[in-house]
């Protein structure tokens, strides 16, 4: 299948199951979007599951070349995190599949995917760890850091707050705060200058 082709498949499956979900799109639904044969669609992909993860991983390797950009070695790491925490929650609002992966979504409609979307989310925090490795070698943050485990926590933590802070009454406002007032607290942490906490 040429590339073109399978760009336009993968385009036109994203916006379905971005607008009907996994459940409701149908592979006809998608071909004549993409307008080609149904059987097309399986040069794509085997089955509309693997289309689905194809889908995610398109989605994923989007938002990570949009963050790796923000990411220069001359920059502070400290304001290079909070320029991706805050465009990492403008991606949650514009590109509901990342979301739909991020928040669990797509592991509770596809769960024999779990593994493999696990490996996507791992993936979609790269950039963070690049990040965080940036400010490990300028020296801002700690040299025994654990970069993996930092990420993957901002990760859940951003995830956590646009899940039970995005309705009601200046919902905006509130996210925009929460979000800088956590990523402070782990910049910070939340001791006394000087002190560590014991068994961190």
């Amino acid at each position: 299948m040429n590339v073109d082709k399978r760009d336009r498949i993968l385009k036109q499956a994203a916006a379905a199951f971005a607008r009907f979900g996994f459940r409701k799109t149908t592979m006809s639904e998608i071909a004549r979007a993409a307008g080609v044969a149904k059987g097309s669609l399986y040069h794509a992909a085997e089955s509309k599951e693997e289309l689905f993860y194809k889908v995610l991983e398109r989605e994923v390797d989007g938002w990570v070349d949009e963050a790796r950009a923000r990411i220069d070695p001359d920059v502070p790491a400290d304001r290079t995190l909070r320029a991706m925490s805050e465009a990492g929650f403008g991606s949650l609002e514009k590109r509901p599949l990342i979301r739909s992966l991020l928040v669990g979504e797509a592991s509770a409609e596809l769960p024999d995917w779990s593994d493999a979307f696990a490996d996507l989310r791992r993936r979609g925090a790269r950039n963070v760890v690049e990040a965080l490795e940036v400010g490990v070698r300028q020296r801002r943050f700690r040299k025994d850091l654990d970069v993996e485990i930092v990420a993957s926590l901002l990760q859940e933590m951003q995830v956590a707050t646009y899940m039970f802070h995005t309705r009601g009454k200046g919902a905006k406002a509130r996210l925009a705060r929460r979000r800088q007032v956590g990523l402070e607290v782990v910049l910070h942490g939340i001791a006394r200058s000087g002190r560590r906490s014991s068994g961190l």
